[in-house]
């Protein structure tokens, strides 16, 4: 009964979409993890709607960390470390690449209480979440069901057999429904414990920025809608800022470690040493 669930939303081997994309990029950045994936779980294969930070869009069951949350009874698993647990210990996906080491993966449980597979974040590092983080990951997770379950009222809707003014008003239903969902992954970049701060074009035009950011930059939110550089001109020369366009022209994120930035604080320029990830959202 599982799989049949599965299969009536129609979502296996479909090509990524941006909307699915921009959660895993989000739970990644929230979670502070390289790798952030939607995988959905059939009888043989778990196969990735999103895949932030692994190039494999499948691997088989029986490596599956996802195959063990969806039979969990909790509402998130996590292993904080797989080479101390003997589920995972000699698993192909922990003793080489992506070489994991955490894992936390919330299961996506539609109305009819099948778990179709997980939201998941993944790193190849000892770890753990805290409270705000494991929030946020469920939150994220029941945003993707959300999206999972407009899909399948959309093709749904295909089938019956109404009028089509009848259809055309209930699909303008679902797609305002669906940009209510949008409306709320802002808010959720708003909420995020972590700092966070979203560019658009070429001239890395301020789009919308979190207060744990506004903190970490001692600015205030009228930097929206401006050039970084504008808000922000003393990064011009830094490497932090030249790595942007890394990004741009390769449209894969960049991870910086333990990065000096200098930044004007209190009316004087300091330097930090930060941990951060820039990632596209295309």
């Amino acid at each position: 009964m599982r799989l049949k669930a599965l299969q009536s939303y129609q979502i296996l081997d479909t090509l990524e979409e941006k909307d699915f994309d921009d959660l895993t990029i989000l739970a990644s950045t929230i979670c502070q993890v390289p790798i952030a994936l939607i995988s959905l779980v059939d009888e043989k294969r778990q196969w990735f709607k999103s895949h932030t930070g692994l190039d494999a869009r499948e691997t088989p069951i029986e490596q599956s960390f996802c195959a063990h949350a969806i039979h969990s009874t909790a509402d998130l698993m996590i292993v904080e470390n797989a080479h101390n647990d003997l589920r995972f210990v000699n698993n192909p996906l922990v003793t080489g690449s992506p070489n994991i080491t955490f894992y936390a993966g919330v299961p996506l449980t539609n109305h009819e209480g099948y778990a179709l597979g997980t939201l998941c974040v993944i790193s190849p590092k000892e770890k753990n979440l805290s409270d705000e983080q494991k929030q946020a990951l469920k939150v994220i997770a029941k945003q993707v069901m959300d999206k999972l379950e407009l899909r399948r009222k959309i093709f749904e809707l295909e089938h019956i057999n109404h009028s089509l003014k009848d259809a055309e008003s209930k699909s303008k239903k679902l797609f305002e429904n669906l940009e209510l969902s949008h409306s709320r992954i802002r808010s959720l970049v708003q909420q995020a414990p972590v700092a966070i701060i979203v560019f658009r074009g070429k001239d890395f035009v301020i789009e919308s920025v979190n207060p744990p950011m506004l903190a970490l930059l001692d600015k205030q939110e009228d930097i929206l809608h401006r050039p970084l550089l504008e808000a922000i001109p003393e990064l011009r020369e830094q490497a932090a800022f030249k790595l942007l366009y890394k990004v741009l022209e390769t449209g894969k994120p960049v991870y910086g470690d333990n990065t000096p930035v200098q930044l004007k604080r209190n009316g004087k320029i300091e330097i930090g040493y930060y941990n951060f990830s820039y990632s596209p959202l295309v």
